[in-house]
């Protein structure tokens, strides 16, 4: 399954079974830098891992509870993108994401969430979408802020950050607000 068309260089691609060794090379690749912002990751230890990861969220999906894509550019796996906690009465759902170094700064990201966003409003008739991020991710905030997102709240001391507890920004944008 794919979410939106290839823009600029990128496409979204349901994660699968098959992206388990590429998401694997990718996260080894990454870890000094995600696990600054991604506390999980410090738990990835092998392919395994990353296996019984892959598994959890195909169980997700399958539920209708949650879908997470792998970002590809120049036909290279560079990151995740998410709706997860879906709650179906409220019609709402988090997003999160995630993206290499090597290919920030690009814009990659922008039009990751902009497809995102499209596809959780329009084909899962979503009337909000929130995320949360560390205080201290200001490259995260200026992104969710610039693509619609508005600062609702700040949970202190409410989530790991380089290893240490630190302020979570929490942020929300809904469907007739998105441009």
């Amino acid at each position: 399954m794919q979410v939106g068309e290839q823009v600029t260089g990128i496409s979204l691609e349901a994660l699968e079974t098959a992206h388990t060794a590429a998401l694997w090379q990718c996260i080894q690749e990454q870890k000094p830098y995600l696990q600054q912002w991604i506390d999980w990751i410090g738990h990835c230890r092998s392919e395994a891992d990353v296996a019984a990861y892959v598994q959890r969220v195909q169980d997700q999906a399958y539920r209708q509870e949650g879908l997470t894509m792998v970002i590809r550019y120049e036909e290279q796996l560079v990151g995740i993108i998410s709706l997860q906690h879906w709650n179906r009465e409220l019609n709402l759902a988090e997003m999160g994401f995630w993206l290499t170094a090597g290919v920030q700064g690009k814009g990659l990201m922008q039009q990751a969430i902009r497809q995102m966003l499209t596809y959780g409003f329009k084909e899962l008739r979503l009337q909000k979408i929130e995320a949360t991020c560390a205080a201290n991710n200001e490259r995260a905030l200026r992104l969710l802020q610039h693509t619609g997102f508005r600062i609702e709240g700040v949970l202190r001391r409410a989530i790991l950050s380089k290893g240490l507890l630190t302020d979570k920004v929490v942020l929300g944008l809904l469907k007739e607000e998105y441009r």
